[in-house]
């Protein structure tokens, strides 16, 4: 009902058939055994990826072995077990890394469970900036540009939950035939950005640029929001 090592022990009596009144011989034994999951390996070789700066979970099995007997290593990054057949990965650099399994037998000496398995090494998809549910070149009325807040930056539809804080940015503007520019750090619009845009009108085109947010493996410039101003 369990996973791991079990206890087995009892005591077997057996009765001299040719003299039935005899007292019974009596053997106690004393041993033990290792269970394991039934285990299904299903591994995507074409999607054996890390992902640098994060906690990449891996479960690691061996049918027929098991957990707790189960030597978990790694080439080209760190490896922490974290219970029984679950693992976390961390890798900083380089484009590939093996890990690599061995088990514990029985008289106590490590046996390789084979050649390691090859992963590759990528970084964070880079996130797109987000004002105000707009992205890339949009439209905004006049009477929402006194709602725009702040600028976050968001990756839809990735494997991971992850957050991509903003560092700084610049909002700029067409005024009276000069172009003004208003960089902050943070992620929230400044006094001064926000006193910019309320002097935009219809057909003035808001520039929110040089947007820098930090990602998991480091800082990256991502791309701009171009809102265009109408009634």
């Amino acid at each position: 009902g369990s996973e791991g090592t079990a206890e087995l022990k009892g005591i077997i009596r057996v009765k001299n058939p040719s003299d039935p009144k005899a007292p019974a011989k009596v053997f106690p034994f004393h041993s033990e055994y290792k269970s394991a999951k039934p285990a299904v390996v299903v591994a995507p070789t074409k999607m054996n990826v890390f992902y640098r700066g994060l906690e990449n979970p891996v479960a690691v099995s061996v049918p027929g072995v098991a957990a707790e007997d189960l030597v978990v290593g790694m080439i080209g990054g760190s490896i922490v077990k974290k219970s029984n057949g679950e693992y976390i990965v961390k890798v900083k650099s380089g484009n590939k890394c093996t890990v690599t399994v061995s088990a514990k037998t029985s008289d106590g000496t490590i046996r390789s469970m084979g050649p390691g398995i090859e992963f590759r090494i990528k970084p964070v998809p880079n996130p797109v900036a987000e004002v105000y549910g707009r992205r890339g070149s949009a439209f905004v009325k006049q009477g929402e540009l006194q709602f725009i807040k702040s600028v976050v930056a968001k990756l839809d539809d990735f494997v991971f939950d992850v957050n991509f804080p903003v560092v700084s940015f610049e909002v700029s503007m067409n005024v009276n035939g000069i172009m003004v520019h208003i960089p902050t750090k943070g992620s929230s619009l400044s006094s001064e950005q926000k006193n910019l845009i309320k002097k935009a009108k219809r057909g003035n085109i808001v520039y929110i640029e040089k947007i820098n947010a930090q990602k998991p493996d480091g800082q990256i410039e991502i791309g701009p929001v171009i809102l265009e101003v109408i009634p």
